[in-house]
């Protein structure tokens, strides 16, 4: 990717991301802006790295459509998975919280004679 040592020096978070799956897809859209002249300033490594990928995704790939497949995430073809099964919502039943000052006034009342019957 033609970039110096000292370039990594100065972001070492670099190091710690997997280069093909974050760093690659990235770097490949940045060129590809280069070449065509759509990029009004020159991108540092740091704003390649650090961005997280929604970030990256909507200052460089979102206005550019054809730099959907180019950076492969977030395109028609890649499908994100839920991490929970549809309809465990339903497993799990909301507390129910007292709607009028009678039904707290009544659930005082049960709650002391309770404790006053033990």
């Amino acid at each position: 990717m033609r970039f110096d040592i000292q370039c990594l020096v100065e972001v070492p978070e670099y190091l710690g991301l997997n280069l093909n799956k974050q760093i690659v897809p990235r770097f490949k859209v940045i060129n590809h802006l280069r070449s065509n002249g759509g990029l009004g300033d020159e991108v540092r490594l740091a704003n390649i790295v650090k961005f997280s990928r929604l970030k990256f995704y909507n200052m460089y790939v979102k206005p550019y459509p054809e730099l959907e497949k180019v950076y492969g995430r977030f395109s028609g073809e890649v499908q994100v998975q839920s991490r929970h099964p549809v309809g465990m919502w339903k497993l799990f039943t909301p507390r129910q919280y007292l709607e009028s000052k009678e039904d707290a006034i009544t659930c005082l009342n049960q709650s002391f004679a309770a404790t006053a019957n033990s």
